[in-house]
């Protein structure tokens, strides 16, 4: 998700049993190919899966990444810590 999360950034996230993701969110996901990513919700489809995009024109392709089921997502992230921040 760079150029907003770089390597060795914290993030914090939220979930809750019952949480309802949306289109924008920037989520923490596991994925079966690509493990633990954060990416932003592209789209949310009538059997709860989403399919998630990066901001980088670098990242991964959503159609590369495939619909994902609501239940692969860790949570929301809700605070976000620059590493860049803390080492100065």
């Amino acid at each position: 998700m760079a150029p907003r999360f770089l390597p060795d950034d914290y993030v914090i996230t939220f979930a809750w049993r019952g949480t309802r993701y949306r289109r924008g969110d920037v989520v923490v996901a596991q994925h079966p190919l690509y493990r633990t990513i954060i990416k932003r919700i592209a789209a949310v489809n009538t059997g709860g899966e989403v399919l998630l995009s990066g901001d980088s024109p670098a990242s991964i392709r959503s159609d590369s990444l495939g619909w994902l089921p609501g239940e692969d997502l860790l949570g929301r992230v809700v605070w976000h810590i620059c590493a860049s921040a803390i080492s100065r």
